[in-house]
């Protein structure tokens, strides 16, 4: 009746339940990690522990051989200590329940960012021999990640500012924005960032 996280795994961790079964040492906080990546995982906590954001739980999923990334998100909607979650993952099988994980993080009032691959095809191919995972259409992760409100982010630095933006306010309800500045030029290059970005200012 055993479950197994992995294999290619670098270990879990539980703040609440002083559980560490990871190589390293994580800084108790809001944040919940699980990623296919334990290294990647591992620099995402160190970026958000220099910045005072630390780890409510960590688990290295790997090739996700048994426990997988949607069991994983399902039961962060029920952890106490968990109030933002961040995901990387290099494969999509089981979106379906994924991206119900997802929609019931968001339910629970736990926004989630995510950071995937998949971009070219030099990642593409490094993702088939990292974690044998075959990678989807960014188009489509877009998609879905909008279906279920899911923030898309391209970096482990983009993973812990949006993180922190994520604890000190709440998410908003439309798309549009007002920008106030004291700089003419300043204020048009974030006009046109938001408009990149589908906002209206």
């Amino acid at each position: 009746g055993a479950r197994l996280v992995g294999a290619n795994s670098l270990g879990i961790y539980d703040a609440g339940m002083q559980l560490e079964l990871i190589w390293g040492t994580l800084t108790p906080g809001p944040l919940a990690l699980v990623s296919q990546s334990g290294q990647l995982a591992t620099e995402i906590a160190t970026i958000g522990a220099r910045h005072g954001l630390g780890i409510s739980r960590f688990v290295s999923i790997g090739n996700q051989s048994d426990v997988t990334a949607p069991e994983l998100l399902a039961d962060l909607a029920g952890h106490d200590a968990t109030r933002v979650v961040a995901v990387y993952l290099e494969s999509f099988t089981g979106g379906e329940a994924l991206f119900d994980a997802l929609a019931m993080l968001r339910a629970a009032g736990k926004p989630t960012v995510l950071l995937t691959v998949g971009a070219s095809a030099a990642s593409t191919r490094l993702a088939r021999s990292h974690t044998g995972s075959l990678t989807s259409s960014l188009d489509i992760v877009d998609a879905a990640c909008r279906a279920a409100g899911v923030l898309r982010v391209n970096t482990p630095t983009q993973v812990v500012d949006v993180a922190r933006t994520l604890l000190t306010t709440s998410v908003a309800a439309g798309r549009r924005v007002v920008i106030v500045g004291d700089s003419g030029g300043q204020s048009a290059v974030a006009a046109d960032l938001a408009a990149s970005n589908a906002l209206a200012v």
